[in-house]
């Protein structure tokens, strides 16, 4: 007994221990400053969100718009922490950031606002009438508080911390603490008494301490904010509104900066002044006007683009980055909103009119299925949980969540006309439920149903999935009459609302039926669709009009309309552009009929259904942007993607040019450009079912419009490929080439005439291909045995053989074939773009990044800058010239699928499966230094730099040479004059004592030889065959050091050419002329030189620049 005081003491003294080790906010905060330490960062928003969700939610109402003020805080935070001093005064800054980003994104969002369905408040707002504005006022005057009072207030009654903590976060005493708090009480009571408050002043405290943020903050908001605070992990972009809420409030923090440094600067002259007793009139220091923060910069549509970014192509609009789940579109509030349920569980509202998101709901993580009644007041989305709301003229209010019947995932629903009954169907059956509860009501006895319908106001329910079509009596579940479908699988459904029509189709046909008696009514070849293929397949989207009298059928971007009961056109088909519906996509149709909509891609479309126009941001991507390239003078931008778009955008502007038509549907490009002659050529593959797989190429002549023409470029062998993988292939920038990896084989084709160039037997299986832009290299990753190779495509003679574990498809050749890039690591772990120089075949520069995968690579046409596109939508951009990371680009809402620099390296384009390309500026990065900043001279020195065997220096030698210009032209021209030969008796001579008896002798002999180097090689070869065992070996030996990818001279010869090239002045074209004309000069000197030569010229903008 006497032990228990001792023992609970120590509990006690070791519960305060362990408080006490956790760090406090000012030590993360100085750690995140010191070292932008993730977990430190995510311990603040840990810590600190629940009160800065808090303040945005008592200022805004709609919850997106309360997690993009809550994401603002902590970008400004990211941005601006090292200012946060001293840093134990976090939670009080943090309070007055929330609040500024709260009121700025309640003006972006203004807008948004008004065309919202109904408004969707956050329940926290039902309070009574008479106190609603207090907690929005009590925070408007806890700002004017002096930062110690409000840091104490926050601390103490926001974050509901003990007086012992709020002590120990601000380094002070408990008893400060408390006298701080009475001081704030009676500054906050005579503030509120003042607007006429004192009645309610009492309750402040109260009010404060039940705020919402007493509510944790979701882990799903959680990680958005930090990723897209710190530009790292899935979904690091902000919303456009977070971004430029943000980028206005840094702003302003750098203007009130400014001023106030003005006035201190203007109270300090005063000062000076009246020191001298007013002598001479006070001198007023003339500082510049504040620089106003730069606006934000637009697309077309007035969305704002993310920083770095000049152009968007495509929209934001009826898009989040994420694909919504085939059957996950519908109508609200008369049609004025349409509902998008996505894979991730995000239930997402637009404004039908305009395509601006308006609100967001979490739903259930896998969305397959959603459903919304007849009049728009009930919703239900499930995966493998079924979740319901009603929506009501106060908001959204959650009904029930329930898990699926036998948990397997819901592919489809439909809620009956009055929003009473729910059917859901999945692999194991069908199922009824009383949606206003979530009870289970009835099975119905079906496989595998997918597509399901209510008609005749409730009273009839048809069912389809593998095999028949069922109609049930929903009041009972009985099946009144099966309607046999003569394909293996439904993929689209309609039934007239009065129940009398039955319409469905498969393959490349849709039927029409009589409900009443089964009776087969008409059949309709739609000519699209193939049901081996199904997610790829194009196919016919069938719904019927609000009285049932047209059968509307939507197919290959045209809407046609149907007499249901003979199947026969009534009128004239409508083109509807992009509206391409893909098999198991189910449309959605507005109450009145006008509208119709559902998910392509990673987006959704809208038309009217009488003319096929489009609603909303016309025109643009509506799935990933799988390929893309600038037009050789930079004016244009040509992109690829699903599903069948090709079009011709200004990437200065986002504006469209033109659009392309393709030879067939169902294209997945893997390369495009655009020739000298301004040609669009693309490499596409095809899924063809049953026909097995296609691989074509196909090109577009500017000079005869839009319309494509197949081309002879595909090798017999892989026009017979009906295996999965495709055979990938690439075109070279110039487009003579196409580059195909085909089993143990790259095959080079030309694009003229189709006619095989180079077949080069790679001895294992290859894949990735990927060439240089004058087609004359090609380099291929064998993803079994782990090796990566270079091949000369002129000569056939591998270059380069190097063993790496490449993680993905992810493999870049600089444009003039001099280095290869690929990305190293565990595909569960870190990474890194690991670079190897083709000359010396040996690892370059190496660039570390976090987990997240690269998707793509690019090199600028000069070969300085390196892209990167990453899962994370984020672009990377590296300078191998000083071999940092010079920018971090992020936009994108999905991972960048296509990468091209512009022709000048001043523009970089990145395509997403957010169904967007972005335009980002990158003519900054290109600078060199100032010239006197420069430090480059022309020494021995340096050419033994180029002549290393590790080639990171080496390279950073080269760019010094590149950033001097002209100026380093006479220096390169001169050590790339073939060397006077030796004299013949010496060299051999010297041969002759590599195989004399003293081991002394044949040292020097050997040693001498190689410093004479390559001028030795002739004689060298000619006695390589001798019979003496010792000469033969110590000539292999030679030989060996004297290959271009070991020799000093040679590396340093090929190193300079580069440079030369790079430089790319009239007077470095001429110096490369002149070494490949030189007599004497060696053989690989002279192929370089000639090959650097042609690329130059073959430059956009060359033939003006050689004249000027």
């Amino acid at each position: 007994m006497g032990h228990g005081p001792a023992l609970l003491t120590r509990f006690i003294r070791r519960l305060a221990d362990d408080r006490v080790a956790a760090p406090t906010t000012a030590e993360l905060l100085d750690r995140f400053v010191a070292s932008r330490d993730e977990d430190a960062f995510r311990s603040i928003v840990d810590r600190h969100g629940p009160m800065v969700w808090g303040v945005c939610s008592r200022i805004l109402r709609q919850p997106q718009d309360i997690e993009d003020a809550f994401q603002v805080t902590f970008i400004v935070l990211a941005r601006r922490a090292a200012v946060v001093r001293p840093s134990e005064m976090l939670p009080a800054w943090l309070h007055g950031v929330a609040r500024r980003s709260a009121i700025r994104v309640m003006r972006l969002s203004a807008r948004r606002r008004e065309v919202q369905v109904n408004t969707m408040p956050n329940p926290a707002a039902n309070l009574a009438n008479d106190l609603v504005d207090l907690p929005v006022i009590l925070d408007e005057e806890l700002g004017r508080l002096p930062p110690k009072l409000r840091q104490t207030v926050v601390l103490c009654h926001l974050q509901n911390r003990t007086y012992a903590d709020a002590a120990r976060e601000m380094g002070c005493s408990i008893a400060s603490v408390a006298k701080r708090l009475d001081q704030a009480a009676v500054r906050l009571r005579d503030r509120l008494t003042r607007r006429g408050l004192a009645p309610v002043a009492c309750t402040a405290w109260a009010l404060a301490a039940w705020a919402p943020e007493a509510a944790a903050v979701s882990a799903g908001v959680a990680d958005r904010t930090i990723a897209a605070a710190l530009g790292v992990g899935a979904g690091a972009a902000a919303t456009p509104v977070a971004v430029a809420a943000a980028n206005d409030i840094v702003g302003s923090m750098t203007r009130f900066k400014l001023r106030f440094l003005a006035v201190a600067l203007a109270l300090a002259g005063v000062g000076a002044t009246a020191a001298v007793q007013f002598t001479a009139a006070p001198v007023q220091p003339e500082l510049p006007p504040p620089r106003a923060a730069a606006p934000v910069r637009g697309d077309r549509f007035g969305d704002p683009l993310p920083d770095g970014a000049v152009a968007r192509i495509g929209t934001v609009r009826f898009r989040t980055g994420k694909t919504p789940c085939a059957g996950g579109v519908g109508f609200l509030a008369g049609g004025k909103t349409v509902v998008a349920a996505y894979w991730t569980g995000s239930v997402v509202f637009w404004d039908a009119a305009t395509g601006r998101e308006t609100a967001r709901l979490d739903g259930p993580p896998g969305v397959a299925a959603l459903a919304v009644s007849a009049d728009g007041r009930r919703l239900v989305v499930a995966g493998k949980e079924i979740w319901a709301w009603d929506v009501t003229p106060q908001g959204v209010v959650s009904l029930w969540k329930k898990p699926s019947p036998n948990g397997a995932r819901v592919d489809g629903m439909a809620l009956s006309p009055d929003g009473k009954t729910l059917v859901c169907g999945s692999r194991t059956g069908g199922h009824l439920f009383d949606a206003a509860t979530g009870d289970l009501l009835k099975p119905l006895a079906v496989k595998s149903p997918r597509l399901m319908a209510f008609a005749a106001g409730g009273r009839a329910l048809v069912v389809a999935g593998e095999g028949s079509i069922h109609v049930y009596d929903p009041a009972t579940g009985d099946e009144r009459r099966q309607i046999h479908f003569p394909e293996r699988v439904v993929v689209q459904l309609a039934v007239a609302p009065d129940g009398s029509r039955v319409a469905a189709a498969g393959g490349k046909s849709f039927w029409i039926w009589d409900a009443a008696t089964g009776r087969e009514l008409a059949t309709v070849s739609s000519g699209s669709g193939d049901p081996a293929i199904m997610l790829f397949s194009p196919t016919t989207a069938l719904f019927f009009s609000p009285d049932g009298r047209i059968l509307f059928d939507v197919d290959g971007e045209r809407i046609h309309y149907r007499d249901p009961a003979t199947g026969s056109e009534t009128r004239p088909a409508v083109t509807a552009p992009h509206a391409q519906s893909r098999t198991m996509v189910i449309p959605a149709v507005s109450p009145d009929g006008k509208l119709m909509a559902f998910a392509i891609g990673g987006a959704v479309g809208v038309w009217r259904t009488d003319t096929g126009a489009e609603i909303g941001p016309a025109g643009g991507p509506y799935a990933d942007v799988t390929s893309l390239a600038f037009t050789p003078d930079g004016q244009n931008l040509v992109t690829a993607a699903f599903f069948n778009h090709f079009e011709i955008w200004n990437p200065a502007t986002g504006a469209p040019v033109r659009r392309l038509t393709v030879p067939a549907s169902g294209l997945v490009v893997g390369s495009l450009v655009v020739a000298p002659s301004g040609e669009v050529e693309t490499v596409f593959s095809r899924y063809g079912g049953n026909a097995g797989n296609r691989v074509g190429v196909a090109g577009w002549n500017p000079q005869t419009g839009g319309s494509a023409t197949d081309r002879p470029g595909v090798p017999s062998a892989v026009a017979k490929a009906r295996t999965l993988p495709t055979p990938a292939a690439a075109l070279s920038a110039d487009g003579r080439r196409v580059v195909w990896a085909h089993e143990t084989a790259l095959v080079a084709v030309d694009w003229a005439t189709g006619a095989e160039i180079r077949r080069v037997d790679t001895k294992m299986p290859v894949a990735h291909p990927t060439v240089s832009a004058d087609g004359e290299t090609a380099a291929a990753y064998a993803t079994k045995e782990g090796v990566a190779s270079v091949w000369d495509l002129g000569t056939g003679r591998e270059r380069m053989r190097v063993s790496a574990r490449l993680t993905g498809s992810t493999l870049g050749l600089s444009p003039d074939g001099r280095w290869l890039a690929g990305v190293e690591g565990d595909p569960k772990g870190p990474r890194a773009i690991q670079l190897w120089e083709v000359a010396s075949t040996r690892s370059g520069p190496r660039f570390p990044f976090d987990h997240q995968a690269v998707v793509r690579l690019a090199f600028s046409p000069d070969g300085r800058l390196l892209a990167a596109g990453g899962v994370d939508g984020a672009v990377r951009v590296w300078d191998l010239a000083s071999g940092t990371e010079v920018r971090h680009f992020t936009g994108h809402g999905s991972q960048v699928q296509a990468l091209a620099f512009s022709p000048d390296g001043k523009r970089l384009a990145s395509g997403s499966s957010d169904a967007t390309a972005l335009v980002w500026d990158t003519g900054l990065l290109l600078r060199w230094p100032l010239a006197e900043a420069r430090s480059w001279e022309p020494t021995d020195a340096q050419w033994r730099g180029l002549g290393k065997d590790d080639p990171d220096p080496a390279a950073r030698t080269t760019w010094a040479l590149v950033a001097a210009g002209d100026a380093a032209v006479p220096f390169l021209r001169a050590r790339l004059r073939p060397a006077a030969p030796p004299a013949a008796d010496r060299v051999a001579a010297l041969i002759d004592q590599l195989g004399c008896d003293r081991f002394a002798d044949r040292e020097r002999a050997t040693n001498e030889l190689a410093g004479l180097g390559v001028a030795v090689e002739p004689a060298l070869r000619a006695v390589a065959t001798t019979a003496d065992p010792e000469t033969r070996q110590r000539v292999d030996r030679l030989l060996a050091r004297l290959a271009p990818t070991q020799s000093p001279d040679l590396l340093a010869a090929v190193r300079g050419i580069a440079a030369l090239e790079r430089i790319g002045t009239p007077a470095a074209a001429r110096a490369l002329k002149e070494v490949a004309a030189d007599r004497g000069q060696h053989p690989v000197i002279v192929a370089e030189a000639e090959a650097a030569g042609r690329r130059s010229a073959a430059r956009p903008g060359h033939a003006a620049l050689s004249g000027s």
